[in-house]
């Protein structure tokens, strides 16, 4: 089964538009799609053949059902449900020792904002979603409070042979996976030698337009837009994945205070790395919004944060700006034939 846990993001999936200017001719553009890691997975090939562009996106397809079978947690052969199980995992995948090195320097770098050993949490209100006990608040505190010592990335030993877990700790990397992986087919399509393309994978992936030619321009539904060349987008919100109608709880957990992360609306990030982005993103919406745009900067990443006052923070490289014009645009459901 796939990666659940940030399914709706506020991307537009056809965010480039179907507009070109600047350019003396359109190229050839082929969209395709499948489900997995939770939601619609989208990737627009351009500049190919009918036939080579439906093999090239048959093998990315292939590789994005390996790679989600690595990262999920809802397959008891998968290597995380494992580890979490026994406690040790052997001969680990060479994808999950990377994406760990990420999440390490992402975690310090964080003062542990950022750690994906938050997975008791999730589960433990996952269950009392299912036992419809969140309108208690008291048991709700007496539930997760008890799991703090199961909590902290630094514990968790990553050698290239073994990765163990103290006992009762788990690890999830819903927060990271889905940018790990767009990077991933991007670096399937440039062994291929295509050089011109956009993936969606819940997080955006663009290999972009010569330098002398304008960008893509992604649209987001509630509202602004950034321009992408080469590089990732990414967004996360709270509300995204809701335990209660309320929206109370949700998926974006801070290992701090042992509660849903609190404050932050939306945090949209562009870095070279969609894996980048995504964690980032994901580590945005649990610090305060100063620390959240230094963060970022430490990253050479662009960041824009939404609080749930309605402020606005954005690190100043690149601000955001209504997205009027092209909203029409891309929300037709037109196939993206270009930048704009």
């Amino acid at each position: 089964m796939a990666i659940r846990r940030r399914r709706v993001l506020g991307l537009l999936a056809a965010a480039p538009v179907a507009v070109m200017a600047g350019w003396p001719a359109a190229p050839a553009v082929h969209r395709f799609e499948t489900v997995a890691l939770g939601t619609r997975v989208q990737v627009w090939l351009y500049g190919l053949e009918e036939a080579a562009a439906a093999a090239l996106a048959r093998e990315l397809f292939d590789e994005l059902l390996r790679l989600e079978a690595i990262f999920t947690l809802h397959r008891e052969d998968a290597p995380l449900v494992r580890l979490a199980r026994t406690g040790e995992l052997r001969e680990p995948p060479p994808e999950l020792l990377e994406l760990l090195a990420l999440c390490r320097r992402l975690h310090h770098a964080s003062a542990g904002a950022f750690d994906p050993t938050v997975q008791p949490l999730y589960a433990a209100l996952a269950g009392l979603a299912r036992a419809r006990a969140l309108a208690d608040p008291r048991r709700v505190a007496a539930t997760l409070d008890v799991l703090g010592g199961l909590l902290g990335f630094t514990r968790v030993v990553v050698e290239p042979r073994c990765i163990r877990l103290p006992p009762g700790a788990a690890l999830t990397l819903n927060g990271i996976a889905q940018g790990y992986i767009a990077d991933r087919l991007a670096a399937r399509l440039e062994a291929a030698g295509l050089g011109f393309a956009l993936i969606d994978s819940g997080e955006l992936r663009a290999l972009g337009p010569p330098r002398e030619q304008a960008p893509f321009e992604v649209a987001l539904r509630a509202g602004g837009r950034w321009r992408l060349r080469a590089g990732a987008l990414a967004v996360s919100a709270p509300a995204a994945t809701r335990f209660d109608p309320a929206g109370r709880y949700h998926h974006i957990l801070d290992p701090l205070s042992l509660r849903p992360a609190r404050g932050i609306r939306r945090a949209v990030v562009a870095a070279e790395s969609a894996a980048l982005a995504d964690g980032l993103a994901t580590a945005l919406c649990v610090l305060d919004p100063d620390a959240g745009l230094d963060l970022a900067r430490r990253f050479d990443a662009r960041a824009q944060i939404l609080t749930t006052d309605r402020r606005r923070y954005h690190t100043g490289a690149r601000r955001m700006v209504p997205a009027a014009a092209i909203t029409s645009a891309a929300t037709s459901g037109r196939v993206p034939t270009g930048p704009v």
